[in-house]
């Protein structure tokens, strides 16, 4: 049984587990890549500020109506030696989302070569996500 159906049947640990941001780190945020994460983002989308090192970059694992299946996920990396971490979200329709996440990283090449690897040792579709550093205004 895989992590996520293991969360499924209730067998994952408890969601207070979740290693979750703070709020005043999670916004805004801005999608750079999807779709494997392989492939290049055109210099204009990331912008001058992340040259600058304005910006940190991270890989999104997954995205999750329950908190537990983002728990499962965490597991799952964690145990492979990867520190993930989860950024909640607010739907348009206001549902909370989890969003399971791997980084930060100082340059869009940083992440996009995690991308790159676990598209080519998992065949896992990730989304490149960038935003301001904390206290940095956008």
């Amino acid at each position: 049984m895989d992590a996520i159906a293991a969360a499924e049947a209730g067998n994952a640990g408890t969601p207070s587990a979740i290693p979750t941001l703070p709020a005043d780190e999670r916004e805004p945020e801005r999608v750079s890549s999807t779709g494997g994460g392989a492939g290049d983002v055109p210099e204009a989308e990331v912008g001058e500020d992340a040259r600058r090192g304005e910006r940190i970059f991270e890989v999104q694992l997954g995205l999750f109506h329950s908190e537990r299946n983002a728990l499962a996920l965490i597991e799952d990396f964690s145990r492979r030696g990867q520190d993930p971490y989860v950024v909640e979200v607010v739907s348009s329709r206001g549902e909370t989302r989890y969003t399971v996440r791997l980084g930060p990283y100082a340059s869009i090449a940083e992440a996009t070569r995690m991308a790159a690897r676990l598209q080519q040792d998992q065949g896992l579709e990730t989304v490149i996500r960038y935003r301001s550093r904390p206290g940095q205004i956008d």
